[in-house]
């Protein structure tokens, strides 16, 4: 990375387009929206943030979000926008395929285009990648852009907050993906006043009772359990998303919940919408399941979150899972099993 010529770049107004990925998570949008509050306070930039499709309700509290344009909704305005742009940010997403239909339009611009994002492997397809895989974030690497420019002191509070937002979504609350940076940073974040237990209750105590509901469901009635393999697999399908009214991020961190018996060491959630099968995987300890995604299911992520897809049923997706995942006796088990 070129600091000088981003430096120079950013230092005068420019048509600037921010771009997150498909279904973007509290990372995606509070980088996102973290970048354009921090953008205006450096040069009297025009900046649109495009999404290529909804994202959950609970995620609208960020700072910013009534400015967030769908890709889905105003295609004609967005690929304007994306072609007039004289710079494109590239955020938590490490190729064109993570944004869907948004791509041809994307790569067909001739901005400058700069990635930062925290995945492997990032595609050669921008002018300038700041890509950090070890980062619990790619809101932390934002706050990182930051200070390599020396322009650290313009963060504002709104700004603040949705960096916090998304360090504190990809690390689950600051269970896992941890780093020092992030609870340095955070540290630093909280001396601007950001609504600690606001960004904290919007993220993880906002439900609404359907997805309450179908959380329950899932955890008494779509999950099997795996002592063989210390593992457990939930699955969704079309049955349960029409059964309690399922609205875009419902499942966001179902998967998490297995973990919590003591002996499960990888979780893997599958679900199915329109003929899509998606899988997510969560691991404690020592068990990569970037590599499993990787080799069996067209993914990847981090060490222990990772993600993939299956153009399989969602019944014959469940039994790949089991045929790939290692035996792993666990170490104790409740007496009498499960």
């Amino acid at each position: 990375m070129n600091w000088k010529e981003i430096g120079e770049l950013l230092s005068n107004p420019r048509q600037i387009v921010i771009t997150a990925h498909q279904n973007p998570d509290a990372d995606a949008i509070g980088s996102s929206l973290a970048l354009m509050h921090w953008l205006r306070t450096i040069s009297s930039h025009t900046i649109t943030v495009i999404v290529p499709n909804d994202y959950p309700q609970f995620l609208h509290f960020i700072p910013g979000n009534s400015e967030v344009k769908v890709y889905h909704h105003t295609k004609m305005a967005c690929e304007s926008l994306l072609q007039k742009a004289e710079v494109i940010f590239v955020l938590d997403y490490n190729a064109p395929d993570r944004i869907g239909e948004m791509a041809g339009c994307l790569m067909k611009s001739k901005a400058v285009k700069i990635m930062i994002d925290h995945h492997l492997n990032p595609a050669d397809f921008v002018h300038y990648t700041f890509s950090k895989p070890s980062a619990s974030s790619t809101a932390e690497l934002i706050y990182s852009f930051m200070q390599a420019l020396g322009w650290e002191d313009n963060l504002t509070t709104d700004a603040g907050t949705c960096i916090y937002a998304g360090i504190v979504s990809d690390t689950g609350g600051f269970k896992h993906a941890l780093t020092p940076e992030a609870f340095e940073i955070s540290s630093k974040l909280v001396k601007l006043n950001i609504p600690l237990q606001e960004v904290s209750n919007a993220l993880f105590n906002s439900f609404s009772e359907p997805r309450l509901r179908l959380f329950g469901h899932c955890l008494a009635n779509k999950m099997e359990l795996l002592p063989e393999k210390a593992a457990a697999i939930i699955h969704v399908d079309e049955e349960d998303r029409s059964r309690y009214d399922f609205q875009p991020g419902d499942t966001e961190g179902l998967v998490n919940y297995p973990l919590m018996i003591s002996w499960v060491k990888v979780a893997v959630l599958i679900t199915e919408k329109d003929g899509l099968v998606k899988l997510s995987f969560r691991s404690k300890g020592s068990y990569n399941v970037q590599n499993l995604c990787q080799q069996h299911f067209q993914g990847g992520g981090h060490y222990n979150a990772s993600g993939g897809r299956s153009r399989n049923t969602i019944q014959n997706t469940i039994e790949q899972v089991k045929a790939v995942l290692p035996v792993m006796i666990p170490d104790s088990m409740p007496e009498g099993g499960i």
